[in-house]
């Protein structure tokens, strides 16, 4: 009998986004061929959330990708809790791989491959490492998304990798924009925490180096992804009251509950200052 070929779960969530969606997708399915680092050809399975499309995103990538497992949601998902979603039904199909791909995300020629040979698993090399990717921005070829070094005892003070065009480099955590974890680190770690839509990715980096594990960015840019805006509510300026309705924004701000978590698990000793910060200074307006 012969052996079943490696599986890749490719997780996603989407929301109104069909085109870019599309786009994304597209360039996954010209990854393959791509091989693990034992010469194996691996099979690649699409577990994508649908948020609540209202644009056609479910029809257009079911008759692109017809075997695609899409997973309907009510639009209250967000980015984490689509891809915890989407990971939780992955899982129970227990692939060798999980690769996070953000539907902005466009890879390219041989990516899939060169993140394969930088992630292992403890099953087989006692090491555990997740790749990921060094994104830039497709007009502009800077970087956007990717490894970062955290700088100090504030879990959200980082600084980006330097972009080795030649060697692998470890980061403290990363952007989820393509990340591939191979099921012995899923075992370790688990899966995504419960945060609502930022701070998943960030958060499951610490925990892989905390587990013993290795965040390896995948040498030179291997995606292409636009930086998104992003609401600065450190920034002064917009008033007191303006910068608390940023500062708790779901998407781009530190909601309550998400910061409190992160904070109290990556802060440290001083966790609670962490934690007091980004509220004493809108407060304060400084």
């Amino acid at each position: 009998m012969n052996k079943a070929s490696p599986r890749v779960a490719a997780l996603l969530t989407c929301f109104n986004r069909r085109e870019k969606t599309l786009a994304c997708l597209k360039a996954l399915r010209e990854q393959l061929p791509a091989r693990t680092p034992a010469g194996e050809e691996v099979e690649i399975d699409v577990f994508l959330v649908d948020d609540g499309s209202k644009d056609g995103t479910a029809e257009a990538v079911r008759a692109y990708w017809s075997a695609a497992h899409i997973i309907p949601e009510d639009g209250m998902r967000f980015w984490c809790g689509g891809m915890r979603r989407a990971w939780e039904v992955a899982a129970a199909t227990d692939p060798d791989y999980y690769f996070w791909l953000n539907d902005d995300t466009r890879l390219l020629p041989g990516a899939l491959a060169r993140l394969l040979q930088h992630a292992s698993g403890a099953d087989e090399t006692g090491d555990l490492r997740v790749a990921l990717a060094n994104c830039r921005d497709p007009e502009l070829g800077i970087f956007t998304y990717g490894g970062y070094e955290r700088l100090g005892a504030h879990p959200l003070i980082l600084k980006s990798m330097a972009v080795n065009e030649h060697q692998p480099v470890f980061a403290d955590t990363f952007n989820g924009n393509a990340v591939l974890i191979p099921r012995a680190v899923y075992r370790a770690v688990g899966g995504m925490e419960s945060f609502l839509h930022g701070l998943g990715d960030l958060d499951y980096g610490y925990r892989v180096v905390q587990a013993g594990g290795r965040n390896v960015v995948v040498p030179g840019y291997i995606a292409e992804c636009e930086r998104g805006n992003v609401i600065t509510y450190w920034l002064k300026g917009p008033g007191r009251w303006k910068r608390w309705k940023m500062l708790n924004d779901r998407k781009s701000g530190l909601p309550f509950r998400d910061w409190l978590l992160f904070a109290r698990r990556h802060g440290g000793r001083m966790w609670p200052l962490v934690f007091l910060r980004p509220y004493l200074r809108v407060l304060l307006d400084i």
